[in-house]
């Protein structure tokens, strides 16, 4: 009986110490892995594998890419890992309202993406000391000067800062650019009084009577009510109610 249990024993003795081979040497090249990938590691950072060799800016409209990597701080040459997105976003968003979003990430290997939203320009306030650009939120543009030429909107004239003005900002941000751009001026319809009543110029030659209230829903009918109107046809459209076309009282 004890001899059985001593020859079963020394038959399992062999196949322990493969097993022990096996485990050795799987834990050595697990080490030896993690050693190479650690060396690797070490030669990329120190590499120009690693380093910033192009900055994408993506989105921009008025601000030009020159400005934007100014902005940004970025240098190139720099390792691309210690370019700090968070940093990166606010050093370009503190210079101008003009920015709405940006978001930085890394393009490996070697490019940072730069993605920008700008707000949306609504139109331009004559004021005593010149021209404002509204943006969409009602903010006058700050930090970055763009020229009248490049506001493809309605100038607004006799308004001044508050409810009324606010109300019209937020009107005119939900009407199309297409229908936007054919407007040229928007004027109180009576400067001596506050009221929601307004009057357009059109680029076009017409003119619109409307109300702030209702002005970005009842606009975008004006291209078809135009369309049906005849040539040379002396009057202003009302869409303060209804929508309708009245010839000028002779």
């Amino acid at each position: 009986m004890d001899e059985t249990k001593i020859i079963s024993l020394e038959e399992r003795i062999p196949k322990f110490r493969k097993r022990r081979r096996k485990k050795i040497n799987r834990i050595l090249i697990l080490y030896i892995s993690i050693f190479f990938l650690l060396a690797l590691g070490i030669l990329y950072f120190q590499s120009s594998l690693s380093e910033v060799k192009k900055i994408e800016i993506i989105g921009v409209e008025m601000i030009d890419h020159k400005t934007v990597k100014e902005w940004s701080e970025i240098q190139i040459g720099s390792n691309i890992w210690n370019v700090h997105t968070t940093k990166v976003e606010q050093n370009i968003q503190k210079n101008t309202n003009l920015i709405k979003e940006v978001t930085v990430t890394r393009k490996l290997p070697t490019t940072i993406s730069i993605e920008i939203k700008e707000r949306k320009k609504v139109a331009l306030l004559k004021t005593e000391e010149g021209f404002q650009t509204l943006l969409e939120n009602g903010a006058v543009l700050k930090g970055w000067e763009l020229s009248v030429e490049k506001i493809k909107g309605p100038v607004l004239i006799g308004w001044e800062q508050g409810t009324h003005l606010d109300d019209l900002i937020q009107q005119l941000y939900q009407i199309p650019d297409s229908v936007l751009k054919s407007i040229s001026e928007i004027h109180p319809m009576d400067s001596s009084k506050v009221s929601n009543a307004l009057r357009l110029y059109m680029n076009d030659g017409y003119e619109v009577h409307a109300s702030i209230v209702d002005l970005a829903e009842k606009i975008r009918l004006y291209p078809s009510i135009v369309a049906t109107l005849e040539k040379n046809q002396k009057g202003y459209i009302d869409l303060s109610v209804g929508a309708f076309f009245k010839e000028y009282e002779s």
